[in-house]
């Protein structure tokens, strides 16, 4: 995973927002990733929970609405940059994350979530030097 990806992405997960429901970490994306569910249209939706369909953009605006500026600003402090950088990043992320965790048009249960995040941990510390495995 590329390092500024998963800041972004151990970030969201991370925002200290007890709104989201769930821990700090796997529990804390997958109620993140579902308020993102909520808030996307149909065809927005339906193309990211598709495996064989194109994923439609999400918008910045989007991106705000769905999460809200304290929680776009928590993780722009997460990834030492600005709410306006972090907010084009997720709205570039987030329709090939949701893809991803979602084989077969479920989001991934909170154990799974943990595996995967654990494996990126992995291939981070073996590429991305100062990005070590306990970020969660």
């Amino acid at each position: 995973m590329d390092p500024e990806v998963r800041v972004v992405v151990f970030g969201l997960a991370h925002t200290g927002h007890a709104s989201f429901g769930g821990e700090p970490g796997p529990a804390r994306l997958r109620a993140m990733l579902s308020r993102l569910l909520e808030a996307s249209d149909a065809d927005q939706r339906r193309s990211w929970l598709s495996d064989s369909v194109e994923n439609s953009p999400i918008t910045v605006d989007q991106v705000r609405a769905a999460f809200g500026d304290e929680v776009i600003n928590d993780l722009a402090g997460y990834a030492q940059s600005s709410a306006v950088d972090v907010t084009w990043q997720l709205s570039a992320l987030l329709p090939h994350l949701v893809d991803t965790l979602t084989p077969g048009g479920n989001l991934l249960r909170t154990s799974e979530l943990r595996r995967e995040l654990d494996a990126a941990a992995v291939a981070g510390d073996q590429t991305s030097g100062p990005f070590g495995p306990h970020l969660y």
